[in-house]
């Protein structure tokens, strides 16, 4: 029994990203199956591109994990530019969702669209250097280094107002005059 168990593990790939069942079509569940096993040997853009690849926008969002209006702003500012149909509607293939993909971990990654623009182009340039790709990824860092620091400051900032805040039922407050600038205006005037 436990030999069958594994065996049928084998033959029906269990993937989070391409769940078995969740498309419409007995081609798109296929082309899921091939897609969970080709993702999960990192090989996904290798696998060929059929007829039956081409999907809507709600499919493209569904794979990429990106809502469909996220995707259409991708494609009017230029990051993604799906092939249309006969009929005029987009045609993604599993090449725009893997680009779509890519977008999807950038951006959670909080790189800026621009970055993201210049990422895609040196992910698809066979030809980049590391370099480039590490400078934009170490400018990034130093970025979020900055904001944490703002953070911070504000963090300590607010604390201070905190503690001197009585937090009764008198009208005085520190945190509302600090935030009117009333505090600093004060000491301006007995300067």
């Amino acid at each position: 029994m436990l030999a069958f168990l594994l065996l049928a593990k084998r033959a029906l790939p269990i993937c989070k990203t391409f769940p078995a069942g969740k498309c419409r079509t007995a081609a798109f569940r296929q082309q899921d199956s091939q897609d969970c096993e080709a993702k999960s040997m990192g090989r996904l853009e290798e696998l060929p591109e059929t007829k039956e690849s081409a999907m809507n926008v709600g499919d493209a969002a569904e794979r990429s994990g990106l809502p469909a209006k996220t995707i259409r702003y991708y494609e009017e500012i230029g990051l993604i530019r799906p092939a249309r149909a006969d009929n005029g509607y987009r045609d993604y293939s599993r090449d725009d969702v893997h680009r779509l993909a890519f977008l999807r971990r950038a951006r959670n990654l909080g790189f800026s669209i621009d970055d993201c623009r210049q990422l895609m182009a040196l992910y698809q340039d066979r030809d980049r250097a590391s370099h480039d790709v590490r400078e934009i990824a170490s400018a990034h860092v130093r970025a979020i280094e900055e904001k944490v620091r703002e953070l911070q400051s504000m963090r300590a900032t607010l604390q201070k107002l905190i503690h001197a805040c009585h937090g009764d039922d008198r009208p005085d407050c520190p945190i509302l005059d600090d935030m009117a600038g009333v505090v600093e205006d004060e000491k301006a005037l007995q300067a």
